[in-house]
This record gives structure tokens, C-alpha cells and sequence, in this order.
């Protein structure tokens, strides 16, 4: 499964994400890569962040890096989707919440 993000403020892109989620030996793991503005990469050109599948039920998944250092959880409904990013900032733990709705 391939998937795109794009964060919008004032109009304007401010940066985009590119994420696959891919079946491998282990079981399905999203990988990440993000882009400014022009599709500037914040990685290096092999760097790929990689979020193994830890858990998985009706509704939720939840991937979370090998080094633990970030967790995405996504929750899903028959009307929205919502992504939580859990990850320390400045050494305390830091949660982003992304709330999608279906729109017709």
C-alpha cells in the first residue's frame, strides 16, 4: 500500500511525507521518507525510516520504529481516521494528533 501526507499551512505546502506499507519475512513494516517544499528530502537518499507492525485489531495499527524512538498508532472508524505520532521531545514524551474525516 503506497500513501502520501501533505501538511498545509496558510495555503502554502509546508512539507510532505511518501509512506509504503510493505509485507516483508517479519510482517507488514511502513516506511516514511519526508520532503520540504520543491521535494527537498530531510533524509539522506538511502535513509528510509522503517515501522515495524506490533499490533494490529479491529480498527487499529500500530507501528512502531526498532529503536523505539517513535510510535505511530493509526485508528480507524466508518467515518474518520486518526494518527497518533508519539515521540520524545526535548527528552519528555511529546504526542501529535492528525484527525481525518471522510468527506462526501
Amino acid at each position: 500500500m503506497v500513501g502520501t501526507f501533505r501538511f498545509v499551512k496558510n495555503g502554502k505546502g509546508q512539507f510532505y511525507e511518501l509512506m509504503l506499507i510493505e509485507h516483508t519475512t517479519d510482517g507488514p513494516v511502513l516506511r516514511l521518507k519526508h520532503f520540504n517544499a520543491g521535494l527537498i528530502g530531510w533524509e539522506d537518499k538511502a535513509q528510509v525510516y522503517s515501522y515495524p507492525l506490533i499490533e494490529y485489531r479491529q480498527g487499529i495499527a500500530v507501528f512502531e520504529r526498532e529503536d523505539k524512538k517513535s510510535r505511530l498508532t493509526y485508528s480507524r472508524t466508518k467515518e474518520s481516521l486518526s494518527v497518533v505520532l508519539d515521540e520524545p521531545s526535548d527528552g519528555k514524551p511529546h504526542s501529535e494528533y492528525f484527525n481525518f474525516r471522510l468527506v462526501e
